[in-house]
């Protein structure tokens, strides 16, 4: 009876020590993940404040395109408010005043082009470049803070998470310079000495491959699987209007299918993460 009594004992002591080591290590898993998901997130609107600028830039100063533009800048100033507070957590100081610094930057320059256009109609080519320079600057601070914080926590981004962000950004990136060449004249870049290497339809068919390689990894009777397939309507439905970009364009279509294809992705993703 007391053998029984101790080993009924000894197994509740053991449970208990069990629970105590893998709590921290869960916790902090989670807290990584949602850390990393927090940063993704800022990057994503990043390129959707640049699109809403872009569109409120071609109407001319159309006071309603002015107002999505004010809303993306608020949720983007408070998304990154989160991240700083995230990164101070991290002891990431460095990180954390970099990426304060570039949005100071890139806040004053979006600022001045948004009064240029709300005065006249229009900004200076100049103006549009300053904001779109310091706009890729936060990108980069962000995948910066993204590497950073995997190599101070140690978390392992699974392979299908980061390939379905890796997607999201492309789609985000690809929709951004449509838009922009659809709101520019003569459907030039706003850009000087940074035009992105990658072209719209380069971009494209890096789209339909990568979406194409998740889903031939992906099982078939899988919930990821038909999520996946409904994308792919989707993306089909898209595809030439970036492929073809030159030809005639449809901000739009971009803008109202390009947003559900994100957040579809983007989605999946950090349900994969849990």
């Amino acid at each position: 009876m007391r053998k029984t009594r101790h080993s009924a004992l000894f197994a509740t002591l053991f449970a208990m020590l069990v629970t105590l080591v893998v709590m921290p290590f869960s916790s902090n898993t989670y807290a990584s993940a949602e850390t990393l998901q927090a940063v993704h997130k800022t990057k994503l609107l990043v390129f959707e404040t640049a699109a809403s600028f872009h569109k409120y830039q071609g109407s001319e100063g159309d006071p309603s395109k002015r107002k999505i533009v004010d809303e993306k800048v608020t949720e983007l100033k408070e998304q990154l408010a989160s991240v700083e507070t995230l990164l101070t957590d991290l002891s990431l100081e460095a990180e954390k005043k970099a990426l304060k610094n570039n949005w100071k930057t890139m806040s004053k320059n979006l600022s001045i082009a948004l009064a240029a256009i709300k005065r006249s109609g229009f900004a200076e080519f100049q103006v549009i470049d300053s904001y779109l320079s310091t706009s890729n600057e936060i990108i980069k601070s962000l995948d910066h803070s993204y590497e950073q914080i995997k190599d101070s926590t140690g978390y392992k981004v699974p392979l299908v998470v980061q390939d379905l962000r890796n997607l999201t950004i492309t789609m985000e990136r690809m929709a951004a310079k449509y838009i922009e060449r659809a709101n520019s004249q003569f459907g030039a870049s706003n850009r000087s000495g940074q035009e992105d290497t990658d072209t719209i339809d380069t971009l494209a068919a890096r789209f339909s491959k990568n979406l194409n390689k998740i889903k031939l990894t992906t099982p078939t009777t899988s919930n990821r699987y038909e999520k996946l397939s409904k994308i792919q309507t989707k993306w089909a439905f898209l595809e030439k209007s970036f492929l073809n970009y030159t030809e005639r364009t449809v901000p739009y279509l971009v803008t109202k299918f390009g947003s559900q294809i994100t957040k579809d992705l983007n989605d999946m993703a950090n349900q994969a993460e849990k």
